[in-house]
């Protein structure tokens, strides 16, 4: 539950706060995405196509429709902030692999000597690129690598049902694509990108890009 002890950056507070306006279906899974665009005093973009329900009397909730034209070849600029992971096999067979934070897995397959002088902020921007432009071939768009970067790279603690917290890395990213496949694309502006989606990452904004 929402209380006074949770602190606004903590990820579970806009997790639960926002859970709260679609608290009229608490059995449904989630269905959609979230972007918190100030701390105090709590703002966010919602992305979902049922209407938000302000059970809680605290909200003021505008909504507008999200049905943007796409086709194939169609050049956008996107802002994105993402969980980027890379899935590790586990050691002995028959057990279960996991993710893994994509620039600390990258940082800590260098040499000792090369990760004495190279933190992971520095490989942040072309790792991040290399993963998102990975994402894209799957989910019907084409990177334009020059003309995007990895702003921020940041480390978080997720809870992890009862079990040891995980820490993992989220990427802000600004750049320009091309959409390949409408219908692809289409489904990961409704579904998102990357992981940890129900604590406000993975929405992908996009508009038309600025002329040249």
């Amino acid at each position: 539950m929402v209380g006074p002890r949770m602190r606004a950056d903590d990820p579970s507070f806009a997790h639960k706060l926002i859970w709260t306006l679609f608290a009229d279906a608490p059995d449904a899974s989630r269905d959609f995405l979230f972007h918190v665009t100030e701390r105090q005093p709590f703002q966010a973009l919602v992305r979902s196509e049922r209407q938000p329900v302000d059970g809680l009397g605290c909200w003021k909730i505008e909504t507008l429709p999200f049905q943007p034209a796409l086709r194939s070849g169609l050049r956008l600029a996107f802002a994105l902030n993402a969980v980027a992971t890379k899935w590790e096999k586990a050691a002995q067979s028959g057990q279960r692999g996991r993710p893994h934070d994509a620039v600390m897995a990258e940082w800590k397959a260098l040499p000792a000597e090369r990760q004495r002088h190279v933190s992971p902020d520095e490989i942040a921007d072309p790792v991040g690129r290399d993963w998102l432009a990975r994402q894209g071939a799957v989910l019907g768009f084409d990177l334009d690598h020059d003309q995007t970067r990895v702003l921020r790279y940041e480390r978080h603690r997720f809870p992890n049902k009862g079990r040891s917290p995980i820490t993992v890395g989220s990427l802000s990213f600004q750049g320009e694509l091309t959409v390949t496949a409408p219908a692809a694309f289409a489904k990961a502006l409704k579904e998102g990108i990357g992981r940890q989606k129900a604590f406000g990452f993975g929405m992908l904004h996009i508009a038309l890009p600025s002329p040249s």
